[in-house]
């Protein structure tokens, strides 16, 4: 049984492991630079800025949890790790489409919280989170005041660098599972080791001393 499969299948594997700290640091970046942005917004709402900082308040917690799991190198459930990085998803969707959709700037923590799944998800999640990502926010934009016919290239040159970013995140996980696959043995090549050829017993012989 290869190292990065656990006895359990409900825990995190050892390359999920590896890059739950990735995830991390990048939620911690996230959740920082959201409450700066929240903060210095004066044009929201008393209960709507209370009600965006305590989901950003709720999703350090939670951050904190997994932070520490990471530190003490305790197994975590897949379940958790997928579902907080599901939750960054939806906290940035909402945001944006509670500040004009496709005006909102929110879109751009779309790319570091992609990129942070792409290095560390397996390949099948990474492509179930892309796409439902591009969906929500291409729905997001489309439906922002209806866009307008000029707008459009801009939407879809979004959407492509966020699927390129995954996409190049996704290339580096699989360099990465490649380097640390171990090596199996190969059998003998005969070329590169080739045997000693017998030595005929007239060259072995003496000659006489005259």
């Amino acid at each position: 049984m290869s190292s990065s499969q656990p006895l359990n299948p409900l825990v995190a594997t050892d390359d999920l492991s590896r890059g739950q700290m990735v995830i991390v640091s990048a939620r911690w970046v996230f959740v920082l630079t959201g409450l700066f942005l929240l903060l210095a917004d004066h044009s929201a709402s008393f209960w709507g800025l209370r009600f965006r900082i305590f989901i950003l308040l709720l999703l350090a917690v939670f951050n904190f949890y997994l932070f520490v799991q990471a530190l003490l190198r305790r197994p975590t459930l897949q379940i958790f790790i997928y579902a907080a990085s599901l939750a960054d998803l939806l906290v940035i969707s909402f945001t944006a489409l509670a500040q004009d959709g496709f005006n909102s700037r929110m879109y751009l923590f779309y790319f570091p919280a992609l990129l942070a799944i792409s290095v560390s998800f397996p390949s099948s999640m990474l492509l179930i989170f892309t796409a439902c990502t591009i969906f929500v926010y291409g729905f997001i934009g489309l439906t922002t005041d209806w866009l307008p016919f000029n707008e459009i290239p801009t939407l879809l040159i979004r959407l492509i660098v966020m699927t390129a970013i995954a996409f190049c995140g996704n290339q580096f996980y699989r360099l990465e599972q490649q380097r640390r696959r171990p090596i199996q043995p190969t059998a003998r090549n005969p070329i590169a080791s080739p045997e000693p050829e017998p030595t005929s017993p007239l060259a072995s012989t003496h000659r006489p001393v005259p």
